[in-house]
């Protein structure tokens, strides 16, 4: 590694993913390059610094570089909108093996950053894909990927409350996925999550209510007549939630499959 880099990731006790990170966003190149580079900018060894000794508050890196990552997908993202985790790249390849020529319309309800709706989009060509969010903030920053990625024919964003975006009842029965990443954390959890997250991010992004299921509990009660005949509701839960989100909507549904994360706890449910 060049020897100014070690001495700042020395300095600053960072993890090799985190400083991997910083470097990556601030050089735009590969990390080889920047780590066999003698010599290296003085501007882009400011901007380390200056980026270290502000992560030392605590805000996250993604907000303070603008920068996240999704798939195979480099994000723009502003402090407050919702910052897109690895684990849920699993929903994404949980439906790889769909039949792209028969999803015609999807929903995306708490778009954040555009992540699962871009990754949507680009995986079902042929479909048109909504997505919603409740926060403006979010959906400007998610309309900045989406035009990034050349998606603005295919992907429509609103400002709504889950289903509710302009003539929302001509897509009654429409919808073959209703896709989220909904707020879940309960009211105990939330209390003792890091200020890092707890202080930056948007609450409504992530508080699903006493017991985490109020948003749940409204997809599916809402969402059912919004769903084609054999249209699927796919979710990321809280291990938690199955026995609950049953209970709850077995008279709605009929089928109900739940999916473990690579951590071996149940981390998504697939609803029809």
């Amino acid at each position: 590694m060049n020897k100014e880099l070690l001495v700042i990731k020395k300095r600053y006790n960072l993890k090799e993913e985190e400083f991997n990170f910083i470097l990556t966003s601030v050089f735009d190149r590969k990390l080889y390059q920047i780590y066999l580079s003698e010599k290296l900018p003085k501007n882009k060894i400011k901007k380390i610094i200056n980026i270290c000794e502000r992560k030392k508050t605590e805000i996250p890196l993604p907000y303070l570089l603008k920068k996240a990552y999704f798939l195979d997908l480099e994000l723009y993202i502003e402090k407050g909108v919702f910052i897109p985790r690895a684990e849920t790249e699993l929903l994404i390849s949980l439906l790889e093996n769909y039949n792209q020529e028969k999803i015609k319309y999807i929903l995306d309800i708490g778009v954040g950053t555009g992540n699962l709706t871009i990754a949507l989009a680009r995986l079902f060509k042929k479909a048109l894909v909504i997505g919603t969010d409740i926060s403006k903030k979010a959906l400007k920053v998610a309309t900045k990927n989406v035009e990034k990625y050349s998606l603005s024919n295919q992907i429509k964003l609103y400002h709504a409350d889950l289903f509710y975006f302009p003539n929302y009842q001509k897509y009654f029965n429409h919808f073959d996925l209703i896709v989220s990443n909904p707020p879940y954390i309960n009211e105990k959890d939330y209390k003792n999550l890091p200020k890092a997250v707890k202080n930056y991010e948007d609450k409504r992004a992530l508080y699903g209510g006493e017991d985490g299921l109020l948003i749940i509990k409204r997809i599916l009660k809402e969402g059912k007549i919004f769903l084609s005949p054999k249209g699927k509701i796919v979710l990321e839960i809280d291990n938690n939630h199955p026995i609950k989100i049953y209970e709850y909507a077995k008279e709605l549904y009929s089928s109900f499959i739940f999916v473990n994360s690579l951590t071996k706890k149940i981390r998504f449910a697939i609803i029809s």
